[in-house]
């Protein structure tokens, strides 16, 4: 009995479920930066805020890295799926270079992911560093509270 077909079936569910993951961090992204862009003065916390804060970047790591790994993950399985209907078997040697260019795509995956996490680590140390550098934290929330109403309604000097 083969199980080439429930392999196949199985492959193609991992790749249908990792593109509903990837545009679902996607739609995610979309509503919290809608949501950073209407500001409800009314609903305003502090604690709201940090929370929106740490949605937005854990959201700038996560969204990019859940691109990377769909892209390589669905290119392996769409290699895998080709060698796998296409290739015959017939010879030893093929069956070992299959196996090694499948093990390639994984190492270069683990590379890649590796370097694009190094990237965003990077990018949200700095941005990070140049916040906590501006001064007191509730200094910096009540800037930004008097700013926000600002918009709203100008203050009177």
């Amino acid at each position: 009995m083969s199980t080439a077909p429930r392999l196949q079936f199985t492959m193609v569910c991992a790749g249908i479920l990792d593109l509903i993951v990837t545009v679902g961090d996607a739609v995610v992204y979309k509503v919290n930066v809608r949501r950073n862009l209407k500001h409800r003065f009314s609903e305003y916390s502090l604690n709201r805020s940090y929370q929106m804060r740490e949605n937005k970047m854990s959201l700038l790591i996560i969204l990019p890295l859940s691109v990377v790994h769909s892209t390589f993950f669905l290119s392996y399985l769409f290699i895998s799926f080709v060698a796998r209907s296409l290739i015959v078997y017939t010879e030893p040697v093929t069956h070992v270079v299959v196996i090694e260019m499948m093990q390639t795509a994984v190492c270069t995956y683990l590379v890649v992911i590796a370097i694009a996490l190094n990237a965003l680590w990077m990018r949200t140390e700095k941005q990070l560093t140049v916040v906590q550098n501006q001064g007191n934290g509730g200094d910096v929330h009540f800037q930004q509270l008097r700013i926000q109403f600002e918009q709203v309604v100008p203050l009177r000097r």
